[in-house]
């Protein structure tokens, strides 16, 4: 899975989304054991709030660098 995830980030980074000094697969671990850190917190507080800022701050901000508007996906999947 991280293979597959540092591999759309060398994508990202070729297509110019993000910047080309990225390190995909140490930025693709990071943002896994980021994602397994915030499973645990949620079952921990028994809430989303570790989800929510996960979510704003990896796809929001850090894979975000042109500020793109981005519809959470809390809405989609309802």
């Amino acid at each position: 899975m991280g293979r597959r995830f540092a591999g759309c980030l060398v994508q990202a980074v070729g297509d110019g989304e993000l910047p080309p000094a990225l390190d995909a697969g140490e930025t693709a671990e990071f943002i896994f054991s980021a994602w397994q850190g915030t499973l645990l917190q949620m079952k921990v507080a028994q809430s989303t709030k570790p989800y929510e800022v996960f979510d704003r701050l990896v796809f929001q901000c850090f894979l975000n660098p042109k500020g793109r508007t981005m519809s959470p996906l809390k809405k989609e999947m309802k």
